[in-house]
């Protein structure tokens, strides 16, 4: 289970929290920019909700494993 809570929490730094300080900074989305294309309407909102849904993951598996 850590393991899965390692891996969502890599990918919500990688795809979420780094993009959306990079266009809080310079205006760009980094490498979203390559699966969305040059203006996206909205670019902030595909890195935030990449964090919230990991962050989301990251608090589930961390109560089934007390639980369980």
């Amino acid at each position: 289970m850590k393991t899965a809570q390692n891996f969502a929490g890599i990918l919500g730094v990688l795809l979420g929290a780094i993009p959306l300080l990079q266009y809080l900074i310079t205006g760009w989305i980094g490498l979203w920019t390559v699966v969305l294309g040059d203006a996206p309407a909205l670019p902030w909102a595909y890195p935030t909700v990449v964090l919230v849904v990991t962050g989301v993951v990251v608090v589930v598996l961390d109560r089934r494993e007390k639980a369980g």
